[in-house]
């Protein structure tokens, strides 16, 4: 195994326990931005500043199957949190979302969810209709599929097709 492999496979190994804390990160040009649920651990920001090189080539790489699960995961933001998916940032966001898929451009869709997400909880705990603050009319959600990804069971079947074709490669 060459140096390079190792380096990906331990950015991929970050990649993974970043995910399960709820860290979302993207590139942005030399450095690496993020959002996390909470504070992330002295541990976990080590290997990441370890790994910072593998980490931001491996985010800029085009994925597919990811970035179809990256949009359906924005999509399901939105619809969990109650909010409109018609709030301007959330569709500027969507929009940037989809020419970024159109171009394949792995890091621009990254950011463009991780604003989605972060927009739709912001939304969730100021509106009227946050939960403690119940209103009469329900908010829409992203029903119209901003990003394209949330079709229901098209959402899905394409999400699993991609990765499909990926295992097959």
């Amino acid at each position: 195994m060459t140096k390079t492999a190792t380096r990906t496979q331990s950015a991929n190994e970050v990649l993974a326990e970043a995910a399960t804390v709820g860290l979302r990160m993207w590139p942005d040009g030399p450095r690496i931005q993020y959002r996390a649920p909470g504070p992330i651990g002295a541990a976990l920001r080590e290997r990441i500043t370890a790994n910072k090189a593998a980490i931001l080539k491996r985010l800029a790489a085009w994925d597919e199957t990811e970035a179809l699960q990256l949009m359906f995961d924005a999509d399901e933001a939105v619809a969990k949190a109650g909010v409109s998916g018609r709030d301007e940032q959330i569709q500027r966001a969507a929009d940037r979302c989809m020419a970024a898929h159109e171009t394949r451009h792995m890091a621009n869709l990254r950011e463009a969810c991780a604003q989605i997400e972060h927009r739709a909880r912001e939304l969730a705990t100021t509106l009227p209709s946050a939960p403690g603050n119940r209103s009469p009319m329900p908010h829409e959600t992203l029903s119209a599929n901003a990003c394209g990804a949330n079709d229901g069971p098209n959402g899905r079947r394409a999400v699993e097709d991609a990765r499909a074709r990926q295992e097959q490669c």
